[in-house]
């Protein structure tokens, strides 16, 4: 029986994924904030579905007074909006979840690109990803064993 509950709250939760959305055509608008061009994440916002949570997150200058208010359209066609304050939040988590959104978005750009805003992408990539301490398609992590005291001097070393 416990399996059968399960099984429709997971059916439930696919139908509300893939039925009409409640908004489409989202936009965020900040009143009060000074956001910091480039920083929104996700770039392109998705359609609101009951149910689905939406995070939307980005950088700021100053004080976090203000709003933020998210506007879009109903599937009839009507006008759609939802108002929240301005959170600043100094938890490592945060920053951590800002960054991976926005290194997904430079990099899906970074897919699309071609010649010298590659380049550019890149650098930005690598930059966000060193300074944020969260991984990218060109960073990776190392592990050393400080037991281990021998000196390997085969390979080459780089920080970017």
């Amino acid at each position: 029986m416990e399996s059968e509950d399960r099984l429709d709250e997971a059916m439930h939760a696919v139908q509300r994924r893939i039925g009409a959305p409640a908004a489409h055509s989202l936009a965020l608008h900040a009143e009060g904030l000074n956001i910091i061009a480039d920083t929104t994440s996700p770039v392109r916002l998705p359609d609101l579905f009951p149910g689905v949570p939406l995070a939307v997150t980005g950088r700021y200058r100053g004080i976090a007074t203000g709003t933020l208010t998210l506007r879009g359209t109903t599937g009839d066609g009507g006008d759609w909006s939802a108002t929240v304050a301005g959170q600043r939040r100094e938890a490592q988590a945060v920053t951590a979840q800002w960054a991976r959104a926005h290194l997904r978005d430079l990099e899906d750009r970074y897919a699309a690109a071609a010649g010298g805003l590659r380049e550019d992408l890149e650098k930005r990539i690598v930059a966000t990803s060193l300074r944020f301490n969260v991984l990218s398609r060109f960073t990776g992590y190392v592990a050393l064993d400080s037991r281990d005291n021998r000196v390997v001097t085969e390979g080459k070393c780089s920080t970017a």
